[in-house]
């Protein structure tokens, strides 16, 4: 069902205007509100003359009825007063006359014209601190809002309006804020929401004695009722509705709820409910004059007597829509009475009929359509032309402004240009200087550290040394008993691992120096026997075995001497030692066509995933331990890298926790025409 169009909330706005401005309307709204008694009007200005305030308040009633009925008239005085009021600059009632324009507008449908006026009445008003007057014209502007679909618009304004004018004494405005959100509400189907909004405006209405709004809140929470299908609900309210409009409602007003209660009670099925109140929607449909609830009314009836399988009366209902929708060519009319005549054909058996009407739906669906595009097309066309030319002349008028400014504009950018480069140069200058004091400064440290650490290296072999020689001469002197041998076998040990760690030191040393060394060509399978036989009595200690897998390579490769036996033997003590007891580690040698491949496999505890990325670091510690207590400088794989490196190897490993390690190792091969040097 149709939500009742706002156009009572336009009174409101006539009780706050100057009494001059009575004066200029109140001769053109005697003479034309032939629906009023003009006689009671005169006795009513002979009764007041004299007391300017009742005459005000008597002018103020009679203009608050003239807008129902003559619109028109009404906007042509408010356009002049807002100039008037503009040229004198009186706020008040420059905002009060542009607010009267809008709701005026608003009223005749003009939705888009009326936005403008409203919205520049708001902010007029908000500038004076009218609260009152503000909340007025938002209610206006959230319910037009409504009208053009822009619901979630509407909403915010009218939730605004309800903040602003909450504490106001008079509800007029508030009731008007609350009504429009329940319109809003039912046209996006929140019905709770909207009836919720039209009972606060029911009660803000009857507490200011407002029998037309709080009938029409009503209306609207029975059309929220029979949208939810509570149709006995429905009833009830539209009853209450049209018992509180009686009084006081227009000839439109009531035909519209009539119209309503006919629906209803067809819905229940009491037909002769129905028929009733369509024919007094028809009644004062007519005497009203307005085409569409006269239209409601016949349209109404002609439904009730094609259920009724009264097809003669439904025929003569149709035939008086159908006069009035040639005359003003209204398509959504037309194309109703067309459905109404197909249903009335159904309803008589008479098929031929009802196939040319249905062919007649299609055709007017087809011309529908082809006027949307084609009004489509001409919008565009039309907007396009007239952006272009505002946009060719908004280019003429600021040609010269753009030559001025662009030459302006490049000198300033020349000069900046040029200041930025000198001081980047400067800055430049300045960083080169810097980074080459410090390369020079981390060059000289770096030369510090390697002489440093061959300085402490060289040092510290010499009393490593005559440690070693005094537990020498002290065994040969026979001056060490049999309980100091486990003591004497502990500092051999530990000399060892010191020697075995400068010998480290050293050659990190000498590897970071990164000096070009000759290359010699080396056989991979060859080396990897040999450094797995030596390796054989110590792997034995732990019962360990070294198992090996060689493929014949096509050529040797290219490496350092002893580079390779040293890369080889790190990487296998380490498999040794972090092996369990009784476990076999495994190297297999095989070639791909441009490299040489050694891949060294242990059974051993893994390497975590984490700790993967510091594992060819110098002095790193990993939390795998060696399974015999044996001793870990960790520099050994660091050595293995910088070796690996050096000769133009890659190193990769692959570790799973709990099952074991896998060192690969890839050399580039000697082709058959290269050499060494």
């Amino acid at each position: 069902m149709p939500i009742w169009p706002n156009q009572w909330q336009f009174c409101l706005r006539l009780f706050f205007f100057h009494r001059g401005f009575w004066c200029l309307l109140l001769p053109l709204f005697v003479t034309s509100l032939k629906a009023t008694n003009q006689d009671s009007l005169r006795q009513l200005m002979e009764r007041v003359d004299g007391d300017p305030a009742v005459a005000e308040a008597a002018q103020l009633e009679w203009m608050r009825k003239a807008i129902r009925f003559h619109p028109d008239s009404l906007l042509l005085v408010a356009e002049d007063l807002a100039v008037r009021y503009e040229g004198r600059r009186d706020t008040n009632f420059w905002a009060r006359s542009l607010s009267l324009i809008g709701q005026t507008r608003y009223f005749l449908t003009q939705f888009e014209e009326a936005e403008p006026y409203l919205v520049r009445a708001i902010q007029l008003h908000l500038s004076t601190g009218d609260t009152l007057e503000a909340g007025g014209s938002s209610a206006i502007l959230g319910d037009l809002y409504r009208a053009m679909g822009r619901f979630e618009d509407g909403q915010k304004v009218l939730l605004w309006t309800c903040r602003l004018v909450r504490d106001q004494p008079q509800k007029k405005v508030l009731a008007m804020a609350e009504f429009g959100l329940g319109n809003i509400y039912y046209n996006v189907g929140k019905f709770a929401a909207s009836i919720k909004s039209y009972r606060n405006s029911y009660q803000h209405n009857r507490e200011i004695g407002d029998s037309l709004g709080a009938s029409k809140a009503l209306s609207g929470i029975a059309n929220c009722e029979a949208s939810r299908q509570n149709n006995r609900s429905s009833l009830e309210y539209s009853r209450q509705s049209l018992a509180l409009m009686k009084p006081v409602g227009t000839s439109a007003e009531l035909a519209y709820q009539y119209f309503s209660l006919g629906d209803i009670f067809e819905v229940i099925g009491q037909l002769d409910s129905s028929r009733y109140y369509y024919l007094k929607c028809l009644e004062y449909a007519e005497a009203s004059n307005i085409e569409t609830y006269i239209i409601w009314g016949h349209f109404g009836l002609v439904e009730h007597y094609i259920f009724t399988r009264q097809l003669a009366s439904a025929r003569r209902h149709l035939d008086s829509v159908r006069t009035i929708a040639q005359m003003n060519q209204d398509y959504m009319v037309q194309k109703q009475v067309i459905d109404l005549d197909l249903k009335i054909a159904e309803a008589a058996e008479d098929y031929e009929t009802a196939y040319q009407l249905r062919n007649q739906q299609i055709d007017m669906e087809d011309s529908l359509l082809d006027k949307e595009k084609a009004k489509a097309i001409e919008e565009l066309t039309i907007r396009f032309d007239t952006e272009l030319k505002e946009a060719e002349n908004a280019a003429l008028k600021s040609e010269n402004a753009l030559i001025l400014q662009r030459q302006n504009t490049t000198l300033m950018v020349s000069i900046t240009v040029v200041a930025l480069l000198l001081l980047v140069l400067v800055v430049f200058f300045s960083l080169f200087q810097r980074m080459r004091n410090l390369n020079q400064q981390l060059m000289e440290a770096n030369g510090e550290k390697d002489a440093l650490m061959g300085i402490v290296a060289h040092d510290l072999k010499s009393p490593l040394r005559k440690v070693g020689a005094l537990i020498g001469a002290m065994q040969g002197a026979e001056l060490l008993g049999s309980s100091h041998h486990l003591f004497v076998e502990k500092i051999e040990k530990a000399i060892s691992q010191g020697e075995n760690l400068i010998g480290e030191l050293e050659s990190i040393v000498d590897l970071e120096r990164k000096e070009a060394k000759e290359l010699v060509p080396v056989q991979l399978d060859k080396v990897v026997g040999q450094v797995a036989e030596s390796f054989a009595p110590v792997a034995q200690k732990k019962s360990t075995r070294i198992h090996t897998h060689c493929e014949t390579l096509p050529g040797p490769v290219a490496t350092y001497r002893d580079s390779l036996d040293r890369i080889l033997g790190n990487l296998l003590s380490n498999a040794i030692k972090f092996s369990p007891p009784a476990s076999q580690v495994d190297i297999y040698v095989a070639a791909t066509p441009t490299h040489a491949q050694a891949k060294i496999v242990d059974k051993g505890p893994g390497i975590p995933e984490d700790e993967l990325p510091k594992l060819f670091r110098k002095f790193s510690r990993l939390s795998p331990r060696p399974t015999a207590g044996e001793s870990s400088t960790g520099l050994g794989l660091y050595i293995v890298q910088l070796l690996v490196e050096q000769v133009n190897g890659t190193i990769v490993v692959n570790s799973v926790l709990g099952e074991g390690t896998e060192f690969i190792l890839e050399f580039p091969l000697l082709q058959a025409h290269q050499t060494v040097g």
